[in-house]
């Protein structure tokens, strides 16, 4: 029973999110219909190494489907490739040990939120930033976004909805920087709650319009609740830029 990976690129604008539901369109089974086509004998199920919400786009989302009987790698490639919309693209596939699952060996995933910090909006980033004219407190942003590396009781920071057991994450790296007209902020992490990415960037702004100071960002970790955080940022800001793989999670030979 041959695994194969996938790396998956796409614009989220008009899709869901990752997860398969009824009667809305998402990444999830846009895939796993063209997968069908290439595989008429199989019954595709393709699993991701997370979740994507709606509107939220990923320039490497790693997934993988398991048949029964292998076929060489850059024939699922171009056939994928020629079946999927324009705005999912596949980059890669390789055939992996045959226990390996894109979630059990992901080890960790970086998120980019992108905020056009301008007067004016950009009709070319309109999709993919959230445009604030007010002029943001950049230093008091990065000193807030340190706070959030290590291990934090993130209660505050997940959607209502959310239904992980435990809201401890562990924050391998967190900064906010500007790029020319952009400030982004980046994070990096083994686990994410639902929304949790959006909430800590609402959280950043607030503090850059200074609605919110950077000692209450601190005190925000120790598990406060929903209501007492900023809004959450606009899913359309948000890239899955990478998810790392386990060192024991290799391609077959």
């Amino acid at each position: 029973m041959p695994t194969y990976r996938l790396d998956l690129a796409f614009d989220g604008a008009g899709y869901c999110g990752w997860q398969r539901q009824p009667n809305q369109r998402s990444i999830q089974e846009t895939v796993e219909q063209c997968l069908q086509q290439l595989f008429p004998q199989e019954q595709i199920v393709l699993l991701g190494a997370g979740r994507t919400d709606a509107g939220v786009h990923a320039l490497q989302q790693v997934a993988a489907f398991t048949v029964s009987k292998p076929r060489e790698p850059k024939q699922i490639l171009r056939g994928v490739n020629a079946k999927l919309p324009s705005d999912i693209v596949c980059s890669l596939v390789q055939q992996m040990d045959d226990d390996f699952h894109p979630r059990s060996h992901s080890k960790t995933k970086m998120y980019r939120y992108r905020i056009l910090n301008r007067s004016l909006p950009c009709p070319f980033r309109r999709g993919v930033t959230w445009h604030i004219s007010k002029a943001l407190d950049i230093p008091s942003m990065q000193q807030a976004a340190r706070l959030f590396v290590g291990d934090h009781d993130f209660r505050g920071y997940r959607a209502s909805k959310c239904s992980s057991k435990t809201t401890i994450r562990t924050i391998t790296k967190s900064q906010v920087y500007l790029y020319d007209d952009e400030v982004r902020f980046e994070v990096e992490g083994k686990g994410f709650l639902r929304h949790m990415v959006r909430i800590m960037t609402g959280v950043l702004v607030a503090v850059g319009e200074g609605q919110l100071t950077v000692d209450f960002v601190a005190q925000s970790l120790s598990g406060v609740s929903r209501s007492t955080l900023a809004q959450t940022a606009p899913s359309h800001g948000l890239c899955l830029v990478w998810t790392s793989l386990l060192d024991n999670a290799y391609q077959t030979e």
